[in-house]
């Protein structure tokens, strides 16, 4: 169900509200492209690191409760997680879908007394308009994803995170040496970025996927422009399994430790997501 066309203003889009069910919010970007121009390839890379950022809450509005369930991440982030790294979906030359995934098994619970409020920030000035749908399965689950933001101070060149009880981690690509894994049954194993890489490729295809207004895959379309003057990688990049992010599953992980001896001179951010009954976060939101 359509919620709204919304333009940004000074660079937002506050306070957008959902009173239906969904398991997933899809943000349709729009903004302008023109293949084969050189301003359509420095756009190209900007919608790779696109800066938008959404803030998304759980409102109970006959208790006053408040829970937030996505504190301002990017949006390129979020839809590495909510399609485990196949990321967005390309329609044509001047849209593309953002999936947030709320729940992985159904549609979140809204009654006449909750609601969903979105409020999205740092919107890039290149999109002109961004149309905000609520995604609806056929069957509701008791279970809403909830995400939280941590933060690797500088100077730590070790830093463990207990993660027994998360269900996911989205890692950056860069700002450590390895990763070591603590399986719950005991077997530790060190992954390289390049090695991370490769299991996040092997295990995904495609980034985003789409037809062009001619019905061309969008495979077709970067063959086509290549021989236009734009470089070939630049749009391999966007479209294909070129990833910004790594999502590891963590159901039978207790422990990661980024290790980071080479060069600690930096913070790094990185992101937790835990799959919770909502029984329990009203009960931890009346607190």
């Amino acid at each position: 169900m359509k919620v709204g066309s919304y333009t940004p203003n000074n660079g937002k889009i506050e306070g957008v509200k959902i009173f239906r069910p969904a398991q997933s919010i899809l943000l349709n970007i729009n903004f302008p492209f023109t293949p084969g121009s050189t301003a359509s390839d420095t756009r190209c890379s900007l919608l790779k690191d696109m800066l938008a950022k959404i803030n998304v809450t759980l409102q109970n509005s006959d208790t006053g409760n408040l829970t937030t369930l996505i504190p301002y991440l990017k949006l390129t982030n979020l839809a590495e997680i909510s399609t485990f790294n196949e990321g967005a979906v390309v329609i044509n030359n001047n849209n593309m879908i953002i999936p947030i995934m709320l729940n992985p098994l159904g549609n979140i619970d809204i009654d006449n007394d909750k609601f969903l409020q979105l409020d999205i920030i740092d919107v890039d000035d290149f999109i002109s308009s961004i149309d905000i749908h609520s995604f609806e399965l056929g069957v509701e689950s008791n279970f809403i994803a909830k995400y939280s933001k941590m933060n690797v101070p500088a100077g730590s060149s070790r830093y463990a995170v207990n993660c027994a009880g998360n269900d996911l981690i989205l890692l950056p690509r860069t700002g450590y040496d390895e990763v070591q894994i603590t399986y719950k049954s005991g077997v530790v194993s060190s992954f390289s970025s390049v090695e991370l890489q490769y299991y996040m490729a092997k295990n995904n295809d495609l980034s985003a996927y789409g037809y062009d207004d001619s019905g061309n895959g969008v495979a077709a379309r970067v063959r086509s422009l290549a021989g236009g003057g734009v470089p070939t990688e630049v749009l391999v990049d966007l479209y294909m399994s070129i990833l910004s992010s790594y999502v590891l599953n963590l159901i039978d992980v207790d422990k990661i430790e980024l290790i980071r001896e080479s060069d600690s001179s930096n913070s790094l951010e990185f992101i937790l997501g835990d799959f919770v009954e909502d029984k329990e976060i009203e009960e931890k939101s009346k607190k």
